[in-house]
């Protein structure tokens, strides 16, 4: 699905961005790009999950539910 895409390349790069925690000496040069980014993808999860226990939307885990786990799990290490 197209909306699926979206959430995936949402996720994509606003991980990219994550990195740059790493780039930098100074935290606050970079801080409020990082949380602006993730208030961004957690829009766009709430709305897209809505009530639902997946992003799929099924009662079993689908593809996008796949694709963006592996950023959602690193995201406590930043």
């Amino acid at each position: 699905r197209a909306s699926d895409r979206v959430i995936i390349e949402t996720f994509s790069n606003s991980y990219s961005r994550l990195y740059a925690l790493y780039a930098t000496e100074n935290l606050a040069d970079v801080w409020t790009d990082i949380t602006e980014t993730l208030k961004k993808v957690d829009k766009l999860l709430a709305k897209r999950r809505g009530n639902e226990k997946f992003l799929s939307g099924a009662s079993l885990p689908g593809l996008v539910d796949y694709a963006v786990w592996p950023f959602i799990e690193r995201i406590p290490q930043f």
